[in-house]
């Protein structure tokens, strides 16, 4: 049976909290690889809606300065002309979805209404339910996490950080399953986090001896930032332990009972 104990909840918040920092930095980055939609180039497959709908200039120029305060850091400036943008086109989905993550950490149901109202215009592009995943984990409305996060995985989207974002949503539903090991597992090399995130599943399957080498290996990271729940969480292992082992104890003394009927006769 799963482990369910209240001491690791508060490991699972904080945990959303990293995503929330990744997301927030992946926004503000400007790199390729961000969750966020370049406005002067299409996505990688074209979708339907990119080759239908004509950006107009005028909303193209606000996407333009709004990336340029993004390069800058000027999130204020980048909101503002990305509100520009979508008011000008409503269909300017790299505006849309730019602009919810923009917001995701300041106003996570803004921001998750921007997504489905984009989702809604092109349903094609998998950033835009990777996107939503989150914003749903962050609001802790998990079912629609995980849906959102397996239609982005199903729309091509693999790299490790949506691995890590599905692996964390099961964990969180406490659907300790041999995916969700997988998933945090694979991500273990890239975001030190995720040896946190496999100890807690591999308690979930109650195997906590498993689990202990995995919050070591955090430990080597080097990483600083949860240091201080490692404590606990190794405490909260080996009185699993101990308690397992207690319960194997008595399984064996009852399939072997000392002191039997008819070792007292013999006595007699």
């Amino acid at each position: 049976m799963p482990i369910h104990h209240n001491s690791l909840r508060p490991v699972l918040v904080v945990a959303h909290h990293f995503l929330a920092v990744l997301f927030s930095s992946a926004a503000v980055n400007g790199q390729s690889n961000s969750w966020r939609i370049p406005g002067s180039e299409q996505s990688s497959p074209v979708t339907v809606q990119e080759l239908r709908h004509d950006v107009p200039k005028a909303a193209r120029a606000e996407m333009d300065k709004a990336e340029k305060a993004s390069r800058k850091r000027r999130t204020d400036e980048e909101i503002e002309h990305l509100r520009k943008a979508v008011g000008i086109d409503p269909e300017f989905i790299a505006a849309r979805n730019n602009l919810a993550v923009s917001l995701m950490i300041r106003d996570t149901e803004f921001a998750v209404a921007q997504l489905q109202e984009a989702i809604q215009i092109d349903s094609n592009r998998p950033v835009l339910f990777y996107n939503l995943a989150l914003g749903y984990l962050m609001l802790h409305k998990l079912d629609d996490a995980e849906s959102a996060a397996r239609t982005a995985r199903m729309l091509g989207l693999t790299d490790l950080r949506a691995k890590l974002l599905l692996g964390w949503v099961l964990a969180a539903e406490e659907k300790y399953t041999a995916e969700a090991l997988s998933l945090v597992k694979s991500a273990r090399e890239e975001h030190p986090l995720a040896n946190m995130l496999t100890a807690r599943v591999l308690i979930g399957q109650n195997r906590p001896g498993q689990a202990k080498s995995y919050i070591y290996a955090y430990l080597s990271t080097g990483d600083e930032e949860y240091r201080d729940y490692v404590a606990r969480w190794l405490n909260y292992v080996a009185n699993t332990e101990q308690q397992n082992r207690g319960k194997e104890f008595a399984q064996e003394a009852t399939l072997s009972p000392v002191g039997s009927s008819g070792a007292d006769d013999r006595g007699r």
